[in-house]
């Protein structure tokens, strides 16, 4: 048990480096890879708020959505964004 909490700790905090560091992407998929679906879209989401062009911003907002649950008021704010 504690051999996968230095795992997913150590995931986590590369997590944090990363969106630190501004690799958004990055961030999500290792907040996904340790079971935090709503760091993941944040981090996206966070992306699409700083996203250069429409194309960019619209590519984060979908990749955001498939971590928001189908019910949930962010995914609904998501999609209103798109």
């Amino acid at each position: 048990m504690l051999g996968l909490r230095r795992l997913f700790g150590r995931s986590r905090r590369r997590a944090r480096a990363a969106e630190a560091a501004g690799q958004y992407r990055e961030a999500a998929r290792l907040y996904a890879e340790v079971g935090a679906p709503d760091e993941a879209a944040s981090a996206l989401l966070f992306l699409a708020a700083r996203a250069a062009t429409l194309h960019e911003r619209a590519e984060a907002y979908e990749d955001a959505l498939r971590f928001l649950p189908e019910k949930s008021e962010r995914r609904a704010a998501v999609e209103i964004q798109i």
